[in-house]
Formats: C-alpha cells, sequence, structure tokens
C-alpha cells in the first residue's frame, strides 16, 4: 500500500511544485500510526510552514485540485474531515456519529499547532486504543461519546477555534462517507487487508492508465 502512495504523493507534489516526504523507517517505539504526530512536528518546526498529511493507506487519485485553495479559504490550524456513521441503538431509531479522521490532514505552523501536537503525543493512555493517534485528537476536541458511550461531547472552543474541515472528497472511505470522484480515497475499513489492497491496487492502475494517455 505504502509504495502506491508514495508514488501518487509525488505526483500530487510535482503538479503543484511542493516538496515531498515519504517516511520509511520510523522507530518511536509507539505503534506505527502514532509517528505521523513526530514528523509533522519535525516538519513543521523546522522548515515548512504548511503540511499535507496523508495516511500511507490513502491514494490520490486527482492531480487537479489544489490543497492550498483550500487551506487558505479555511484559514484555520489544522484541516481533517469529520466522517459520520449511523448506529442504531434500537429498532426504529437511528443516531449519527461524528468522527474526525487524522488519515488526511492540513496543518499549518503556529504555536497552537505545535502545542496541540505536542498535547497528542503526551496523551499516552491512547497507545494501544484502535484509533491510537487519532483518538488522542479526538479527546482534545472534546468528542468524549466516541471514546465512551456514557460520556457526552463537549467541544472545546479553545481547541474547535482552530479547526476546520475537509470536504469528503479529500479523505473519501469506501462504504462509511463515500463521494463520487474523490481527490482522495482512504482504504481504511471495508475487508481484511488483501481486501483493501486489492482495491487500492485496482484504483492505482486506472488512475495510472488514465494519465498515461493524457
Amino acid at each position: 500500500m505504502g509504495d502506491r502512495a508514495a508514488e501518487r504523493l509525488r505526483a500530487y507534489a510535482a503538479q503543484y511544485g511542493f516538496a515531498c516526504h515519504v517516511e520509511r523507517k520510523l522507530s518511536s517505539g509507539r505503534p506505527p500510526a502514532w509517528n505521523k504526530i513526530a514528523v509533522i512536528r519535525a516538519l513543521l518546526s523546522q522548515t515548512y510552514e504548511t503540511v499535507l498529511w496523508v495516511d500511507a493507506d490513502a491514494l490520490i487519485l486527482r492531480l487537479d485540485s489544489d490543497i492550498r485553495a483550500v487551506a487558505t479559504a479555511a484559514d484555520k490550524d489544522l484541516l481533517l474531515a469529520c466522517h459520520h456513521q449511523w448506529v442504531e441503538p434500537m429498532p426504529g431509531m437511528a443516531v449519527r456519529f461524528d468522527i474526525p479522521n487524522t488519515g488526511v490532514m492540513v496543518l499549518r505552523r503556529s504555536a497552537w499547532t505545535l502545542d496541540f501536537l505536542e498535547r497528542v503525543w503526551e496523551a499516552e493512555r491512547w497507545l494501544t486504543h484502535p484509533w491510537w493517534e487519532n483518538a488522542a485528537v479526538i479527546e482534545l476536541m472534546g468528542y468524549h461519546r466516541l471514546l465512551d458511550s456514557a460520556a457526552i461531547n463537549q467541544p472545546d472552543p479553545a481547541v474547535m477555534d482552530h479547526i476546520g474541515w475537509l470536504g469528503w472528497e479529500w479523505n473519501s472511505v469506501p462504504g462509511l462517507c463515500e463521494v463520487t470522484d474523490p481527490v482522495i480515497r482512504h482504504y481504511t475499513r471495508r475487508g481484511d487487508f488483501a481486501e483493501r489492497l486489492a482495491e487500492m491496487t485496482a484504483d492505482f492502475e486506472t488512475v495510472s492508465a488514465r494519465e498515461e494517455t493524457r
């Protein structure tokens, strides 16, 4: 998955003149998903004003949408998608859960962003949670019920004032929050690894063939 994701990241970066960083050798002693926090902190601290993060199980399908336009219009320190999941606690009742997803993010260098990433990193109680660093982000945002069914969501204005939402076209998850012709498809929910890899490979080959004919 990572090789296909990296190739498409490089193509996107070349399209807009971005620098592209593909991290392969990371050793923080934590579950791999946590390493994105360390990588983003380092990039924002040392060199870059803005970082577009894309998980290794997500594929850029279109090169015709410049993320800078989205980031400029939003004017927020952190952008990410918020997916919806409907559950039925009892027959005839449906409840929507909003689930912020860190698989694709845009982060702007600021004192707030660096402090927020530090707070995420320090939230070690979520190290082995199935959502890893995403759970820490959700907690800091105040979406407590996603982590504890007995809790109440209490979005923190001091955090949420700095956060904006990406449209699902930037983080389209098959079978969950899917849109037609997305910029980025995220193969994170459906089936086992082999099934997800096959789906990603099919999309990669389709996109590659389409661009070769242009």
